[in-house]
């Protein structure tokens, strides 16, 4: 499975974009709706900027404030940065059933957005400037990662494995500050 989370992390390092980037209507042919993987968001905020300025919730979100206060000396908090930005939060989207009716992109937007109360999200609209966040993904529909997920040996990768490959990364590379469980 190392080897599996390792190639899973290069090529979500390759699809690191700002945000505003990805929220463009253009980015759909790079990432279509309807997809299923796992996603990590980024930021170029200092901690100490995130901390402070988060507006308190009363929503399922994320409780920004209060977990970097509470994470921010530990040590096995992700380090990985790229561009100046820092990986602050990683997760898994996509639909369960098929007919799809929700993906990895959709997910994606839910954190920006935070759409409803009973959505756990970072809710950055909200709590910060867009432009101060990138995404990066790993499509597990995409069939430029077929070699990645066919050493899965599964008939349904994504469901059989997506939550322990979200787990196995944090254990490998470090949990994301924001990462609520």
């Amino acid at each position: 499975m190392k080897d599996i989370v390792e190639q899973i992390h290069k090529v979500q390092l390759e699809s690191f974009c700002p945000l505003e980037t990805f929220r463009h209507k253009d980015y759909l042919k790079t990432l279509p709706t309807n997809r299923r993987g796992l996603y990590w968001l980024w930021t170029n905020l200092s901690l100490n900027e995130l901390e402070r300025d988060t507006v308190p919730n009363s929503k399922k979100e994320v409780p920004i404030s209060r977990l970097i206060g509470h994470r921010k000396q530990l040590n096995n908090i992700c380090k990985i940065e790229k561009s100046n930005y820092l990986v602050v939060y990683n997760g898994i989207g996509g639909y369960n059933k098929s007919p799809a009716s929700f993906g990895l992109r959709e997910r994606i937007n839910q954190e920006v957005i935070g759409n409803g109360p009973t959505v756990g999200t970072l809710n950055i609209l909200q709590n910060s400037d867009v432009s101060r966040w990138a995404v990066s993904y790993f499509d597990f529909d995409a069939p430029e990662n077929a070699e990645i997920i066919i050493h899965l040996n599964s008939d349904s990768p994504y469901l059989e494995y997506a939550k322990d490959l979200e787990m196995l990364w944090r254990l490998h590379y470090g949990t994301p500050i924001l990462t609520s469980h």
